[in-house]
């Protein structure tokens, strides 16, 4: 009887922790925040949202963090891009010179030519 209880609450309670394992939280702000998550593809996402987290903070510590803690290029060059479309900063202009991909590069060109593309503001 009381193994049966057990199964009961592991086949109740193991899809509840998988699904918390894996979702990164809603909004990370620190590295740690993507800690838990095992799929590494929302891994992945989780970083790229903490690295432009930082970049809302200080646009250096952001390239610092871009640089050393995304691995896939083409996930960089996408955190450069955005920070780039968000920024009013004009100094952020320079991170174009950054992004390897040929239409990330190109786009980011684009919006560096013509402000007005750049989002209205930075989400808080």
């Amino acid at each position: 009887m009381r193994w049966k209880l057990v199964v009961t609450v592991l086949v109740l309670v193991a899809p509840v922790a998988f699904f918390l394992l894996t979702r990164p939280p809603a909004n990370p702000t620190e590295e740690s925040d993507c800690a838990l998550v095992i799929s590494s593809g929302k891994k992945k996402d989780c970083m790229v949202a903490v690295a432009l987290a930082i970049f809302a903070k200080d646009g250096r510590l952001g390239a610092e963090f871009t640089e050393a803690r995304i691995a896939d290029p083409l996930q960089r060059d996408f955190v450069y891009l955005e920070w780039v479309k968000a920024s009013r900063d004009p100094a952020s202009d320079a991170l174009c010179k950054h992004i390897k991909d040929k239409a990330f590069r190109s786009q980011c060109d684009t919006t560096v030519k013509r402000p007005h593309l750049k989002k209205q503001a930075w989400p808080k």
